[in-house]
């Protein structure tokens, strides 16, 4: 009897509103949809983003384009009802969407209902979890689009069963339906704590929620002894908060909306909905889509569809949170099977479903300790037993900072260099077990291993992306950030032997002008960037396999310079100390950092712990232990060019200057003494007329002398021409 009554309320509430969506809607062609948000709330915010995109993608593939006409109501139910009306006697909507919650449900359903229209009865989808009082009977063209609260207290009570189950003494649980009028939370909580009340479900708002658990704390009434169960009215928002408000609500537990995050589809409309939720509301902080996103874009995908054969969240799938850190750990709840670690989504593997939260990692250790969860059921404070899986790539170009080698005398895979032990240094302090696995790939899929669930760190030489935040979180940057790019610097002894003429290359507008080829590392960072911030309409790029190879390359001309982050940088450079330099540019992009999975419960211990690598003086120590101690090898590796300026750089040029100076000192004798010759015949003796010569010669020179001698004396005056026999 119950089921089939049961099926009549389905029936009813369902079913019937689908029959006018049918006769309201052509099938693939929305015609116009009205929606009324309040659009200074959260919700309303991302719902209008969410619709935009669902109608933009819909008229993109459909020859009839939907018109979309939006009202913003400012939170006033009066403002909704008389949009609702307007929506349908002026703009002739087919379908109105909104109401997040119950009063502006109502209000909007009692203006659809005054309103006077001429077309097929519209159909109105509801946002809010709770449905109106009014049976359906009077309102026949609502559908409550969003699941029902009813969901959400059964996983509470699941909880509650849970917990109880375990404990011969029942569960002292108090309900707390806050609203803002509520008298002083103090002296609500004062009396419950005289009551010995240590178990509270709150369903309340955020803002609310927060200062009620915030005064809780205050009152020593969280921790150790109590435990606060909070509905999706305030989990729902975890997304939009910053880490610092989250965190302080460390301890609580929540029955959250779930919705699959990791799927294509979802990773496609993220993209879109950070880019112009941001645009349209820059003064949110977290531009991160939430549930209100994902019903708002189902909205309309339903009404594309009306049927009653489509995606729809799954409403009997709730998500278990507790809150650790400035993030949580999730567990999730369904109505027919129980707790599980993972949902059956096609993309994870079958699900085990148990009837106790300890059997799924979230262990209600109440009244001694918190709960330490996580999804797949590895409680990294607790157990030894159970290690971090952490990434590391396996084919990094500067072996200094990740070199990953098999020791055969070990029998064993050795990682070291600057990453690896900044890595240790921070996971020391963090007191997390892990264990190095190597990876061959790229370093984009190297961070797509996170949300397949295959790594749960990354630790190599990874540039922080926007686009890589898609599919993790990174810690702040432990090194320098920006890109530099390196040109050959011709020295001296090799410019004077015409061995190399090439101009330098100064500043990135002249690499842009010549359209040279460039060399880059490290993935398509150096590419995207050369392209989309530096403006090179086209650009010709190689990547090599070692310094050396980048180093050769430079010096043959087969690039004209080469870009990398400044860690690598420094490096290269220190390699090649006499041949390369950096030309003084440095371009800001991201830095090197660790990659965890989004809301890893220990981001902010993970940041204060490099921090403390840094203050302490110990990150400096890595960099002059695997960087700055490089050894140059110019002379190494180029020995026949470029060398330092010694005597033997000038050789040809002494050679040259000394066999000329020689053949003509030896000219002007045989000339001179030709001359002398001829000039006294009478010396015939052949000794005579060489002593005679040299004497002349010395005699010549000294009167050279006392003329350089007068013109640089201060007493001679210049009018006064000078007396070649020195007579006055």
């Amino acid at each position: 009897m119950n089921n089939f009554a049961s099926y009549l309320i389905f029936l009813v509430a369902f079913v019937f509103p689908l029959f006018l969506l049918h006769a309201s809607l052509t099938t693939g062609s929305i015609t116009s949809i009205g929606v009324i948000l309040d659009q200074t709330s959260r919700p309303g915010k991302e719902a209008k983003v969410a619709i935009e995109i669902a109608i933009q993608d819909f008229n993109n593939k459909s020859n009839q384009p939907s018109v979309l006409y939006i009202h913003n109501s400012k939170n006033k139910p009066v403002r909704a009802a008389i949009s609702a009306k307007e929506l349908i006697e002026e703009q002739n909507v087919k379908a109105i969407v909104g109401g997040h919650t119950w009063e502006e449900s109502s209000a909007i359903a009692e203006g659809i209902s005054e309103a006077d229209y001429d077309h097929d009865d519209p159909v109105f989808l509801s946002l809010a979890c709770t449905t109106p009082v009014q049976p359906k009977e009077q309102w026949p063209f609502f559908l409550q689009f969003a699941p029902t609260q009813s969901t959400q207290m059964n996983a509470v009570a699941a909880i509650l069963h849970s917990w109880a189950l375990r404990k011969t003494n029942c569960v002292l649980a108090h309900i707390l339906p806050l609203t803002s009028g509520s008298y002083s939370l103090n002296e609500e909580l004062e009396l419950l704590k005289k009551q010995q009340r240590q178990v509270f479900v709150i369903h309340t708002s955020l803002e609310l929620g927060i200062r009620l658990f915030q005064t809780a704390k205050k009152m020593e009434m969280t921790g150790e002894g109590y435990l606060w169960i909070t509905t999706n009215q305030i989990t729902d928002h975890f997304h939009s908060i910053n880490p610092t408000t989250i965190s302080s609500l460390k301890g609580m537990v929540g029955v959250k909306s779930y919705f699959p995050e990791d799927k294509p589809d979802f990773l496609n409309f993220r993209k879109q909905f950070r880019h112009k939720f941001h645009s349209d509301y820059p003064e949110e902080d977290q531009d991160e889509p939430g549930i209100f996103a994902v019903q708002g874009y189902n909205s309309v995908k339903f009404l594309e569809k009306n049927t009653p054969d489509w995606n729809r969240i799954p409403e009997t799938i709730v998500e278990i949170v507790y809150v650790i850190g400035k993030g949580y750990h999730s567990a999730y709840w369904t109505e027919e099977s129980g707790f599980s670690e993972t949902v059956e989504d096609g993309i994870n593997e079958k699900s085990t479903y148990v009837h106790s939260l300890d059997n799924v990692g979230l262990q209600a250790l109440w009244p001694v300790q918190p709960w330490y969860a996580h999804r797949r059921h590895r409680n990294l404070a607790e157990s030894s037993e159970v290690r971090m899986r952490v990434g590391v790539p396996a084919q990094s170009l500067f072996k200094q900072f990740v070199s990953v080698e098999f020791d055969s005398e070990k029998n064993q895979t050795v990682y070291g260099g600057f990453v690896i032990a900044v890595f240790d240094e921070m996971m020391r302090k963090l007191n997390l077990p892990y264990d190095y696995i190597p990876f061959i790939g790229s370093y984009d899929e190297l961070v797509r291993q996170i949300p397949e669930e295959k790594f749960d760190a990354i630790a190599g030489d990874v540039t922080i992306m926007a686009s890589k935040h898609d599919y993790a979180e990174f810690t702040q940057p432990y090194t320098e950030s920006g890109l530099e790019m390196i040109s050959y610097t011709a020295s001296l002894s090799s410019m004077l032997t015409a061995q190399r003429l090439e101009p330098t290359i100064k500043s990135v507008e002249m690499l842009r002008n010549i359209n040279a080829t460039v060399g880059y590392c490290n993935g398509s960072l150096v590419n995207q960037y050369l392209k989309n911030v530096l403006g090179f309409s086209t650009i010709k790029v190689n990547s090599y396999n070692s310094t050396r190879r980048y180093a050769e390359a430079l010096n043959s001309g087969e690039i004209a310079a080469i870009f990398l982050e400044v860690p690598a940088a420094k490096v290269f450079l220190s390699q090649y100390c006499k041949s390369f330099i950096r030309t003084g540019e440095t371009f800001k992009v991201g830095g090197y950092g660790f990659a965890f999975p989004r809301n890893f419960a220990y981001m902010s211990e993970a940041n204060k712990a490099i921090m403390n690598v840094t203050e302490s003086g110990k990150l400096k120590e890595f960099e002059d232990e695997y960087i700055m101690s490089e050894k140059c090898i110019d002379n190494e590796s180029f020995p026949n060019e470029d060398e330092s300026l010694s005597p033997q750089s000038f050789s040809v040029l002494f050679g040259l200057t000394g066999g000329t100076s020689t053949i003509a000192f030896i000219l002007y004798i045989i000339i001179s003494f030709r001359r002398f010759k001829t000039c006294n015949p009478e010396l015939t003796s052949f000794f005579k007329l060489i002593s005679a010569f040299i004497k002349d010669q010395q005699r010549q020179m000294r009167q050279a002398s006392n003329v350089v001698a007068h013109a640089e004396s201060p007493t001679h005056h210049p009018d006064v021409p000078l007396d070649p026999w020195n007579r006055v």
